[in-house]
């Protein structure tokens, strides 16, 4: 009921507000004052065309394998807009901050089970066949139903989720390519009410206290996924 309220414009979207990292692991940790025996690891993976279609087109197809399942999430990024449109009550809208980059996007989750993830993986299924009806229809609605994709890989999320008394959940993702662990894509996040700027504030000041390094550039990494990552199948 909630998510149909926020679509018919009732109640405030969300805002992600990200900070990339460039520190180091250890001592990312050490200053957040996290154990590794906290962090839930899961296994990252890319669906794209060859030619990269999707991720040129805003669209973002990722599964991360967990212990005993897989998530599929349909992501659409709609850029520097205030109305998602027409979506369905499964799918979650909500704004991208990066330093002072705001961005409007939209994405749908479904589990499915890690057996199917693998007849994608063995090209013994096609994609669309695993996904959600309701997935199939957000693909229909940006014209990619029909993209002939490829399984990229693999990166490995190292997640860490704790609660704080003035901010919340607070998220840290430390996210590294299998045997290219010298490239990253650490992050630190929350969210909140897109009109609780209080809350904004709080996390910054949060973060510069902990004396981690941001990375200069919020906006892009310095390596992007698809340029180091490969077709698995």
């Amino acid at each position: 009921m909630m998510k149909t309220a926020l679509l018919l414009g009732l109640f405030s979207l969300n805002t992600e507000h990200q900070i990339r990292l460039c520190d180091d692991n250890e001592k990312i940790l050490r200053n957040l004052n996290l154990k590794k025996k906290q962090e839930k690891k899961s296994l990252v993976y890319y669906l794209d065309t060859e030619d990269k279609k999707l991720s040129e087109r805003g669209l973002s197809v990722r599964i991360r394998v967990k212990q005993n399942k897989a998530e599929m999430t349909l992501k659409k990024r709609l850029g520097d807009t205030n109305s998602p449109g027409p979506m369905s009550r499964s799918t979650v809208c909500e704004y991208d901050l990066h330093g002072s980059s705001r961005e409007l996007s939209c994405k749908i989750d479904s589990t499915i089970e890690i057996s199917e993830f693998e007849n994608i993986l063995r090209r013994k299924k096609n994609w669309t066949e695993v996904i959600s009806a309701e997935q199939l229809d957000f693909l229909k609605k940006y014209g990619e139903q029909d993209a002939q994709v490829f399984v990229y890989g693999t990166l490995t999320d190292h997640r860490y989720k704790w609660e704080d008394k003035s901010l919340g959940e607070i998220t840290l993702d430390l996210v590294e390519q299998n045997e290219k662990e010298e490239i990253k894509y650490n992050e630190i996040s929350i969210r909140y009410d897109q009109n609780d700027f209080q809350v904004g504030r709080k996390f910054e000041e949060f973060f510069r206290r902990t004396g981690i390094k941001a990375c200069e550039n919020q906006l892009d990494w310095p390596v992007t996924k698809f340029d180091t990552l490969t077709i698995l199948n």
